[in-house]
């Protein structure tokens, strides 16, 4: 799996944070499977193994700590981050996409992708 941001990752306007600890990665991943399956599990917990939360220019997408804090059993989507007030990116375990949304009306559906490099790809195009 790979990640597009790490040949920016020295860029100004990209922030890696520090990658999860082992004892949160071991706290988290069955939370994460149990909701939202074993494809986001996988992808989320790789990204998470290279940076826990990212910031490129306006676009944040939170570490794990944050996701978790928002984290219940019935959800269907996970918010995982945004650009200012415009957009939003989640991920929507019905569709089992990746959707960058409308920030005020997460119904209104801007773009979509099948995995969560696809997404990151398309962060860093509008963002660097």
């Amino acid at each position: 799996m790979h990640y597009s941001f790490e040949k920016y990752s020295e860029n100004q306007g990209v922030y890696l944070n520090n990658p999860i600890s082992a004892e949160l990665n071991n706290h988290i991943t069955p939370l994460f499977k149990v909701c939202f399956g074993d494809r986001f599990t996988l992808e989320y917990m790789h990204f998470l193994t290279l940076t826990d939360g990212i910031q490129i220019n306006n676009v944040i997408i939170f570490s794990a700590e944050e996701l978790v804090s928002e984290l219940s059993t019935s959800q269907t989507s996970l918010e995982l981050g945004s650009n200012g007030n415009m957009d939003a990116y989640k991920f929507c375990a019905i569709r089992n996409q990746y959707l960058v949304v409308n920030f005020f009306a997460h119904d209104d559906v801007f773009e979509s992708f099948d995995t969560l490099p696809q997404l990151f790809d398309y962060i860093i195009s509008i963002s660097l």
